[in-house]
């Protein structure tokens, strides 16, 4: 008796860290040690994400920094987080996401963009919905999910916003943009979203895994903004591609 008295009392891990294998007690699967070496984003701009060099010292300037692409010609959505750069332990989790159906990383990505948010806006500032960028259907029955999708219930759960699921779609089946240059990627997008569905004239927040040039999230905006909306759009993504 007293020796299963003494096991009862042992605290067994809920889970081993998916990067390092370290036990931890957390049920995000992440340990404290992996989740301080994220490669994260922290000078970005503000409006596309990229990671840039402070112009100088000081919260200030940092926050209000534009990269030299976003002076001269800015995407059409008023604002980017991504709060990690696409390289190290994000892009192990994005691809095993997406190419492994390790549906658990959704969760990590999902809860890790949420914190994000949470730490850069008010509530008061948060959008009124998050619009989920689609994929293909035959992409989605090849795959078997939207990764966008499935990040977005996370987010959607933990700060309690509504994903507008249905009101886009991709009506052509476009070349991976992975393979493609920048110039490429914006002819290989070109008319390739449909409204499908009434877009509520709200502040929306568009959500990807990953922001490589930004053409997805243009092309997005540029549908979105035709079909009357007028108020803040958002790119947020997990994470942003160097350049």
């Amino acid at each position: 008796m007293q020796k299963l008295h003494w096991i009862k009392k042992i605290k067994f891990p809920i889970s081993l860290c998916v990067l390092c294998d370290t036990p931890t007690a957390s049920a995000f699967s992440l340990c404290h040690a992996c989740i301080l070496e994220l490669p994260y984003n922290h000078h970005a701009c503000p409006q596309c994400g990229v990671s840039i060099e402070p112009a100088s010292s000081g919260a200030e300037a940092i926050a209000t920094s534009l990269c030299e692409n976003c002076q001269i010609a800015p995407p059409l959505y008023n604002e980017t987080l991504s709060p990690f750069i696409y390289t190290a332990a994000i892009r192990y989790l994005i691809i095993g996401l997406k190419f492994n159906k390790q549906l658990l990383y959704a969760h990590l990505l999902g809860t890790l963009l949420a914190d994000a948010v949470q730490d850069h806006y008010s509530s008061q500032d948060l959008p009124d919905f998050l619009l989920p960028v689609p994929l293909h259907k035959h992409r989605v029955r090849r795959r078997g999910f939207n990764q966008s999708v499935e990040i977005s219930r996370v987010v959607s759960q933990r700060l309690q916003i509504p994903i507008l699921s249905r009101h886009l779609i991709k009506t052509h089946a476009t070349a991976p943009q992975a393979e493609l240059s920048a110039q490429q990627r914006q002819e290989n997008l070109r008319d390739s979203f449909q409204i499908s569905d009434k877009i509520p004239n709200a502040r929306i927040a568009i959500i990807d895994d990953v922001i490589t040039t930004g053409s997805t999230m243009n092309e997005v905006t540029k549908i979105v903004q035709k079909s009357g909306i007028k108020k803040s759009i958002y790119a947020w993504s997990c994470a942003r591609t160097r350049q």
